[in-house]
């Protein structure tokens, strides 16, 4: 935000479970950062956090596509994505990629060697690929791979589970 502040940013996360999370720890985090504040409350494309299954109509200049799923709290790999997972995925994956005019930035716990790929289908087995393709540099998009220092993040990260709250605007 701070390097590109005329861009206009929305988060799009995998489930809507995890989109409430999501919006919940930048409500909790955004009084600690005020210099961020005047990029949440713009007025030309508002900020904003949704799930796959409400893009209707979303197009931001930078899009922060976040898959939600990642370990069991027993450590085991989760193979089963939602709403991607099913008959229709891949069109969620696709609608969910070309939103952004000009920048993306995939956010994942998981990396396609982490999952068994043959059990992967639909939008969930695009998004592993399209993963492994920029950990691969083989995408035109720029890897990074060095964790993030962030407390909203770190929050997110250590968190025992999922808040699930009900939601109208996020």
């Amino acid at each position: 935000l701070s390097g590109r502040p005329a861009e206009t940013l929305a988060v799009i996360a995998g489930n809507r479970s995890h989109a409430a999370a999501i919006a919940e720890g930048i409500r909790v985090q955004l009084p600690n950062h005020p210099w961020a504040t005047k990029h949440f409350r713009a007025s030309k494309e508002r900020f904003l956090v949704t799930s796959l299954d409400r893009l209707a109509g979303l197009q931001r200049d930078a899009i922060i596509l976040s898959l939600g799923y990642g370990r069991t709290t027993h450590g085991k790999t989760v193979h089963d994505f939602g709403a991607l997972s099913l008959p229709g995925g891949d069109e969620l994956f696709v609608n969910a990629v070309t939103r952004a005019r000009t920048s993306m930035t995939l956010v994942s716990a998981l990396r396609p060697q982490d999952v068994d790929l043959s059990r992967m289908r639909f939008g969930a087995r695009r998004f592993l690929e399209l993963a492994g393709r920029v950990l691969g540099g083989d995408s035109g998009m720029i890897p990074t791979a060095a964790p993030l220092q962030d407390a909203l993040l770190t929050d997110l990260m250590v968190r025992p589970g999922i808040i699930n709250l009900d939601f109208a605007d996020v």
